[in-house]
């Protein structure tokens, strides 16, 4: 399995960061998680099928 893309961060220069940068940050973050957290469940479902099959 391959590791996930690595999270967007908002620059840590202490400079005020605008909306649009804030949302597109987190949106594609949140797209991330969905997409990582659905490889999990897929992973998890074949685990079972697999102990299911040879206990």
């Amino acid at each position: 399995m391959a590791p996930p893309e690595q999270l967007e961060r908002l620059p840590d220069n202490n400079e005020p960061v605008g909306l649009v940068e804030t949302l597109t940050s987190v949106t594609r973050n949140y797209r991330t998680y969905h997409l990582v957290a659905e490889r999990l469940r897929a992973l998890q479902a074949w685990v079972r099928e697999q102990t299911a099959v040879v206990p």
